[in-house]
């Protein structure tokens, strides 16, 4: 299937991906990618220490890995390079038989976060600033960047400055010395929501020198090339609780899963 039908303000619009070359298989990974592209994902999370409440991520690029391989060359359709990433990834995994001449498809990341009333930390505050382990692997020390690098990563929130060797809930291991742990984040309110921006790629990124924003491959609509903006990500938070405080020794320990929240933008080819 070379064609995909995507929701959009209020109707369905169907895209055909077949102009991509004559892979059908590519062209239908294609069309399987823009019903999972999106260019922001947000979802709450909650560490409040006082009712042991600890949240985790989990973001989910499942076509990832038809976009960065590159050993051997990635043989897309047309447009696309062999050996370099296939929109709308912007870097490729390489591997060599040393360390130090590996490469990883880290995708750099921002993102923006509230407490649960949807305030913001002005500047005047003196609210503890974000922090992120590890720091990304990118020439820059700017506190609002991390980076996605796994088919499947995971994402904890601390309610401190503890990174312990597993994360609580899911036990991804650190693996420390390696981007391939799972990403600790410290920030200013023990409750609230944090957004990821898929589509714009940071400024302090290297990457940001040729590419600004993650475009899909383009699609025909009704005469009209189309590209979707973001990457083809899907996932979870899951929040557990250990509440010590019922009464009459009663320990009460619960815990849910909630569906990322997502949005999605499609431009026209070129814009």
């Amino acid at each position: 299937v070379e064609t995909s039908n995507i929701f959009e303000n209020g109707s369905v619009g169907s895209y055909d991906w077949s102009g991509n070359g004559d892979d059908a298989a590519f062209n239908s990974m294609l069309a399987l990618n823009s019903v999972l592209t999106n260019d922001k994902l947000m979802n709450e999370y909650v560490t409040d220490a006082s009712i042991g409440a600890q949240t985790e991520w989990v973001v989910t690029m499942p076509t990832k890995r038809f976009h960065v391989d590159a050993n051997p060359a990635n043989e897309g359709g047309a447009g696309v390079t062999a050996g370099s990433p296939v929109a709308p990834f912007t870097r490729t995994t390489k591997y060599n038989k040393t360390a130090a001449s590996q490469t990883f498809a880290c995708e750099d990341v921002s993102f923006s976060f509230w407490d649960r009333e949807e305030q913001q930390v002005s500047e005047s505050e003196t609210a503890v600033p974000p922090v992120v382990s590890p720091m990304p692997q990118i020439p820059s020390e700017d506190p609002d960047l991390f980076q996605l690098c796994r088919e499947a990563n995971v994402i904890r929130f601390a309610s401190d400055d503890s990174y312990p060797d597993a994360s609580g809930i899911l036990k991804e291991p650190k693996r420390a010395d390696t981007v391939f742990g799972y990403n600790n984040f410290e920030l200013a309110y023990s409750e609230g929501w944090m957004e990821l921006d898929l589509a714009d790629v940071p400024e302090a990124s290297e990457i940001n020198d040729t590419v600004d924003i993650r475009r899909s491959l383009p699609a025909d609509k009704d005469g009209e090339s189309k590209e979707f903006t973001g990457l083809p990500v899907v996932g979870f938070a899951v929040t557990t609780y250990t509440n010590g405080n019922v009464g009459d020794g009663v320990l009460s320990n619960y815990g849910g899963t909630f569906q990322h929240r997502t949005s999605r933008t499609i431009v026209s080819s070129g814009q």
